[in-house]
């Protein structure tokens, strides 16, 4: 490295006033002494310059060298100033754009830490929306299994409400029937019942309670059972009609708890239920409802 490059490294820690004028110094001295040094330039000195012995003027040629050497040290020394500047720039622009570079990684390195926590942030939103889709999911499906199952239960209701709805109206039917049977033959008996006379109920024989079955022999086995006791009339109303072997005028034998309490005869028959009027004295004393009737054999 040579002195006039020492010399620029040098100068950056001076002034900038004392710069310009050392650097032109140090430059005309390090030239100066590398053309004394170099045997291929001549040789300079310091000494007073000589006039001319004839004109006593200077050496034309002589002042020539000087006024180019000093132009080519100011123009030397301009470049050095401005290199000077230019790199004094370059220094402020470089250390400048190493500052923004340290702002510009920390704050990378803030955008990397803000973007890793959202990074977490936004996985937890993920997952939380992934468990609450499947969620939904389940509810949708149970949902539908309930809707299923309430359509299931529903159709089963209606289907009995529509079973007891025709077994309700059957039975309200069949009850209105048996009433207007019932009715239409209390009204025959009221009308066409005969009053046996009490001297000649007195006459017949009396069935006493525990005679047992034989006195009875001609009768069949139990066959039906009272469903109505007329005490003023003195009849009953039977279950047994046509279809189970009643007919106008057949005897039938009641019993009560297993024993027989009288007989009577039938007075009328009307489909499944047949009147019968009590032939025994005293008989409707000891005759209920659901007890035994049995039809005479023929």
């Amino acid at each position: 490295m040579t002195q006039a490059a020492q010399a620029l490294e040098t100068s950056e820690q001076i002034p900038e006033d004392q710069i310009k004028t050392n650097e032109i110094d140090q430059f005309v001295e390090t030239i100066w002494k590398e053309g004394e040094d170099s045997p291929n330039h001549p040789k300079l000195s310091m000494e007073p310059l000589k006039l001319n012995t004839e004109s006593g003027k200077p050496n034309a040629a002589f002042v020539l060298f000087v006024a180019l050497a000093v132009v080519a040290v100011g123009a030397l020394g301009f470049f050095l100033w401005r290199e000077f500047s230019l790199r004094r720039e370059t220094v402020l622009q470089l250390t400048e754009a190493r500052s923004q570079q340290v702002r510009l990684d920390q704050t990378v390195s803030e955008l990397k830490a803000e973007v890793a926590s959202q990074k977490e942030e936004i996985d937890r939103l993920i997952s939380d929306l992934s468990a609450a889709m499947t969620k939904a999911a389940l509810v949708d499906t149970m949902r539908s299994a309930h809707e299923a199952e309430i359509t299931r239960i529903k159709g089963i209701y209606e289907n009995q409400t529509a079973s007891l709805r025709g077994v309700t109206e059957l039975k309200n039917e069949l009850v209105k029937t048996l009433q207007t049977e019932l009715r239409a033959l209390r009204s025959i008996f009221e009308r066409d019942v005969v009053t046996v006379p009490v001297a000649a109920r007195t006459n017949e024989p009396n069935f006493a309670q525990g005679s047992g079955i034989a006195a009875f022999s001609g009768f069949k086995p139990p066959s039906g059972k009272v469903l109505s006791v007329d005490h003023d009339n003195r009849f009953l109303i039977i279950n047994i009609g046509p279809a189970g072997g009643a007919r106008l005028d057949g005897l039938v034998q009641i019993h009560h708890k297993g024993n027989p309490v009288g007989e009577g005869r039938i007075d009328r028959t009307y489909q499944n239920l047949s009147a019968v009027s009590i032939l025994s004295n005293d008989v409707l004393e000891h005759v209920e409802v659901g007890d035994q009737v049995f039809l005479a054999i023929e």
